[in-house]
């Protein structure tokens, strides 16, 4: 009897918290929507105290906040979904142009690097609500350099880090665009990078460069504004 109670009062539990979490996914799209939270992290952390969530509450996955973001764009209007990604894929394309420019202008060598690609979901289209969009770049310029061309393109002036990736260290630069946050990577020539590859963990990431986000936008048609 002490059994089959304390497995009601797990099971019950289990359906409280999956019902609080959807209330704190739903609430958190709609204020990264209205943009009243400047991240996701951020939206979960003020839907809870929005709604008084309990201690210990069950933060949404990603994939949980993806499909309340994806009914929520649905619920207002065809094409208001396909609109943003095309904007944010139209984006990635002029911060893209702007960089392999640099490269070319600029690298020595810069005609025989391989064009900048785009990784990640956004590389398949894949376009949160608080997206980012990862970018590769071979060249022996320096990340300066690239971060003029990325401020160049429309970005906002970034900040730095480096990358502790399985072929070394790598720089990076973050900036924000109109509809997207950016993380470029520096490749050195050196390296040895797999581009099929992660930097860090080794699994296996999406890229795409200039010409297949196009197409992708092209297959996206031309949703209302």
């Amino acid at each position: 009897m002490h059994a089959a109670y304390t497995r009601r009062m797990a099971s019950r539990r289990d359906d409280d918290d999956r019902a609080d979490s959807a209330r704190i996914a739903r609430r958190a799209v709609e204020r990264l929507s209205e943009g009243r939270s400047g991240s996701v992290g951020d939206a979960v952390d003020d839907a809870a105290r929005e709604l008084r969530a309990r201690a210990g509450f069950r933060r949404p996955t990603r994939a949980e906040l993806r499909a309340h973001a994806q009914a929520h764009e649905e619920s207002l209007g065809p094409g208001v979904r396909a609109r943003r990604v095309v904007d944010t894929l139209e984006e990635a394309l002029e911060v893209l142009a702007a960089l392999e420019e640099c490269v070319i202008a600029r690298d020595p060598e810069g005609a025989e690097r391989p064009a900048p690609e785009v990784y990640g979901r956004a590389a398949v289209g894949a376009i949160d609500l608080d997206p980012t969009v990862h970018i590769r770049v071979v060249t022996s310029l320096s990340i300066g350099d690239l971060a003029a061309a990325a401020v160049a393109a429309g970005l906002a002036e970034p900040a730095f880090d480096t990358v502790e990736s399985r072929y070394g260290r790598i720089k990076r630069l973050t900036s924000e665009g109109a509809f997207a946050q950016y993380r470029i990577a520096r490749i050195s020539p050196g390296m040895r990078v797999d581009p099929d590859r992660d930097l860090v963990s080794g699994e296996r990431v999406a890229h795409a460069g200039f010409a297949a986000i196009s197409r992708r936008i092209t297959g996206l048609g031309h949703p209302d504004p």
